[in-house]
């Protein structure tokens, strides 16, 4: 496997920790910026796999610049364009803009649907890169077309606005019936089969072509010391097995603790998952699963709740999650860069 053959633009690398509200949190990415869509490395599935393995994050994102973006005026193209001497001229003219670019995200085994994470941090670095910059709009191939927006002069406050689930699935959540599966999840999570409410409700839905559950947990469940058999969930759902349950000390926000388990994507627990809570923000707020949500947040307009999310892993995370328009999720988080540089290759002797 080449990084760089003779000619080619060399790659420049980012490491980022994402929804970090505390250094030393949130999830860790890497980003790799290819200079177009034309580039043989951007269309080489196989290569984007292998330096996602490389990096061996849950998440590695691949990121060029969208063709669409070349159809915008000649003054505007410099917010996409890679020279960023360019760049810099076109922000002298103080103009906020907006630009495009296609992204994909990769753990070391497989393609991702969907992933917060890696989207925020790309986020990050482009708003850094370019000041002037205030919306970026992405295009994924599973995905399709989000945003992103700069909400503070800092860049480290970050929102994301990610695709929510359609209709038809709504209405599968929150379902008051006994998923087929919930026995076998109470075992894998180390719990007592014959502890009838210690989950409250469990609901499935895809993620792409792979069975996503949410799993949802009465309050006084200590979700941080379950004792989980991986191996188990991965017999029981191939996509995200996202736990989560509400805290009582919810009052004029939502405030929601979850872990997310991933062995049928390459993911054993993830540290905090975007994906995971914009599918979560829809199932509290959407579904019938509003009916577990405290009374006085149930007459709310769903659009003026936020619900405070913290995932419970080892690094741990959080993030804020909003309703948004047209039938997205607002993922806000802080982000933090602790790393980048270029793609080499050590047989290369040029």
């Amino acid at each position: 496997m080449y990084y760089k053959r003779a000619g080619d633009a060399p790659l420049p690398f980012h490491v980022l920790s994402a929804f970090s509200p505390l250094p030393g949190t949130g999830s860790q990415a890497a980003l790799i910026i290819y200079p177009s869509t034309s580039d043989p490395r951007w269309l080489n599935d196989n290569f984007l796999l292998k330096i996602s393995a490389d990096f061996n994050y849950t998440a590695t994102v691949h990121l060029a610049p969208s063709p669409i973006s070349k159809t915008l005026d000649e003054d505007k193209v410099a917010i996409i364009d890679e020279n960023p001497l360019q760049a810099k001229a076109h922000h002298e003219n103080n103009e906020k803009e907006e630009g495009s670019w296609e992204i994909r995200w990769f753990t070391p085994k497989s393609e991702l649907a969907l992933c917060g994470h890696g989207t925020i941090s790309t986020s990050y670095i482009l708003f850094k890169k370019y000041p002037n910059l205030e919306v970026i709009n992405y295009i994924n191939p599973i995905a399709g077309k989000f945003s992103s927006k700069r909400i503070s002069n800092n860049n480290k406050q970050i929102e994301i606005s990610l695709p929510g689930l359609t209709e038809d699935i709504i209405n599968q959540l929150g379902q008051d019936q006994i998923h087929k599966d919930q026995d076998k999840l109470k075992i894998a999570f180390g719990l007592n089969k014959d502890d009838e409410d210690s989950i409250l409700n469990v609901s499935e839905l895809p993620y792409g072509n792979k069975k996503t559950l949410i799993i949802l947990f009465r309050s006084d469940i200590d979700l941080r010391s379950l004792n989980v058999d991986i191996k188990a969930l991965g017999e029981i759902a191939d996509g995200q097995i996202i736990i989560s349950q509400i805290s009582t000390e919810s009052k004029e926000t939502l405030i929601i603790r979850s872990r997310m388990f991933g062995p049928g994507i390459g993911i054993q627990e993830d540290t905090i998952t975007g994906s995971a809570h914009a599918y979560l923000t829809t199932y509290y707020l959407q579904s019938k699963a509003r009916r577990f949500i405290p009374e006085h947040l149930q007459q709310k307009d769903p659009r003026e709740i936020t619900i405070e999310a913290t995932q419970l892993s080892e690094r741990g995370g959080g993030m804020n999650c909003i309703l948004g328009d047209n039938n997205t999720v607002r993922l806000i988080g802080k982000v933090r860069e602790f790393g980048k540089g270029q793609l080499v290759d050590d047989d290369d002797d040029s």
